[in-house]
């Protein structure tokens, strides 16, 4: 019994330095888990909307409220062909079209306001009021439109320049011995702009499978420029009677290099007409004080005497 009893305390006590032990051993892990958290700090939703940029934080909701509203009242065809310029304009910023009709609206109430608050300062009428701010608020309507299409031409512009450069180089990898798509990944490598861009999503949309033809009607769609349109229609012609592709390339190359040509002899016809109003509205005025200018005195002086 005396040794039972021995035993019995001998196992309290270890189990009470045991569990001292672990109790310890936890404390020390809990201790080292505390600090690692404390020092990795979990932000709120809050900060995490404070830290973000104003533009994301403040422009971004009022741009989505303003395009729900004026989404309502621009029609499905308007919104396609948005869609379209927004496409063709190569998609700046990666600008959708709810985002444009969102600055359409801000620009126009933003517009309405100032032509509102111009006709209070200057003391107008009820009338003027309302017709300075009806205008400027049609200016701030029409105003990210006009800006699209601008984008749209300049972007237009960019490629009918780049074409017959792009169009010899497509020819010579051709007669070279490489495919058609080969000769697009070619152009790229050589060339980067507005063009081989859209070269290159032609040769993306080919390798996912799409037909070459409806690849470049795709890529007549995101551009809108009718030499191109020309240049595609004669290839997917000569695929479709099964003529050569160097031969379309060649033809297609000089006929750019004639149009290239053409519109320089046009713009060069147009300079002196372009030219006259700069001359008459700022060259003639100081020709003539200088020329008039000593006469003017005397004819002065003699107008007095009389």
């Amino acid at each position: 019994m005396s040794l039972l009893l021995s035993l019995l305390a001998g196992l309290g006590v270890a189990t009470l330095f045991g569990g001292l032990y672990l109790a310890q051993a936890t404390d020390a892990v809990t201790a080292r888990l505390q600090q690692f958290t404390s020092a990795v700090h979990t932000p709120t939703l809050r900060e995490v909307e404070l830290a973000a940029a104003p533009r994301e934080r403040i422009f971004k909701p009022l741009v989505a409220r303003a395009s729900r509203l004026v989404s309502n009242l621009q029609g499905k065809v308007a919104i396609e062909r948005m869609e379209k310029m927004l496409l063709m304009a190569g998609s700046p910023t990666s600008t959708s079209v709810e985002d444009l009709l969102g600055w359409k609206g801000l620009a126009t109430v933003g517009l309405a306001g100032f032509g509102f608050l111009m006709g209070l300062m200057t003391h107008a009428s009820v009338f003027r009021i309302i017709l300075y701010a009806g205008g400027a608020g049609a200016v701030g309507w029409l105003l990210p439109s006009l800006l699209l299409k601008q984008k749209v031409k300049k972007r237009q512009k960019r490629i009918i320049k780049v074409m017959p450069d792009a169009i010899d180089m497509l020819t010579i990898s051709v007669e070279a011995g490489l495919g058609f798509d080969a000769a697009m990944g070619r152009l790229s490598s050589k060339m980067r702009n507005e063009l081989t861009l859209e070269f290159d999503r032609v040769a993306a949309e080919i390798r996912m499978g799409r037909r070459r033809r409806d690849a470049l009607k795709n890529m007549i769609e995101r551009t809108g420029v009718d030499d191109l349109s020309q240049f595609v229609n004669a290839l997917i012609q000569a695929d479709s009677l099964g003529v050569g592709v160097t031969g379309v390339l060649k033809t297609q190359a000089q006929t750019m290099r004639t149009k290239r040509r053409q519109r320089a002899e046009e713009r060069a016809r147009k300079a002196p007409v372009k030219m006259m109003f700069p001359l008459v509205c700022l060259l003639f005025p100081p020709l003539m004080i200088i020329i008039l200018g000593p006469a003017i005195p005397n004819l002065l002086s003699g107008i007095a005497v009389k």
